[in-house]
């Protein structure tokens, strides 16, 4: 009896020793997809970070944009400013000059007047002597 007894051990080894061969190949391939879901991972993590390196610069480029506008938009606004000056002075002086011109053609027209009317006056006067 001695026999059978170690013919089934010896199966039951074989037997544990072929699912042991089906488990390392299921756990290899298992293995396997982990390292290539690696290698996606590692790839997405470098096209992230390229993708940082590429908005980073862009960000600093709109800084740097941005200053320039800035910087030309101030600019602009001190000589909008300056002209401004410039125009309402310009129109002060515009405004005087049209007083002084109202008040010379009053004057003028006074004179006139006063020159017709002195001279209608001579004339009648004139006219009774001769």
């Amino acid at each position: 009896m001695g026999l059978p007894i170690g013919f089934f051990i010896e199966g039951l080894v074989s037997f544990l020793l072929t699912i042991m061969i089906v488990l390392c190949c299921l756990l290899n391939r298992r293995i396997r997809l982990l390292r290539s879901d690696e290698q996606v991972l590692r790839s997405g993590i470098a096209d992230l970070n390229r993708a940082f390196t590429q908005a980073e610069a862009a960000v600093s480029a709109l800084r740097l944009t941005s200053q320039e506008a800035r910087d030309t938009l101030m600019e602009r606004m001190t000589q909008a400013e300056d002209l401004s000056a410039l125009l309402n002075s310009r129109i002060r002086e515009g405004d005087l000059l049209v007083k002084r011109i109202a008040a010379i053609a009053r004057v003028t027209s006074f004179n006139s007047d006063r020159d017709s009317s002195y001279e209608s006056s001579g004339r009648a006067a004139n006219g009774r002597r001769a």
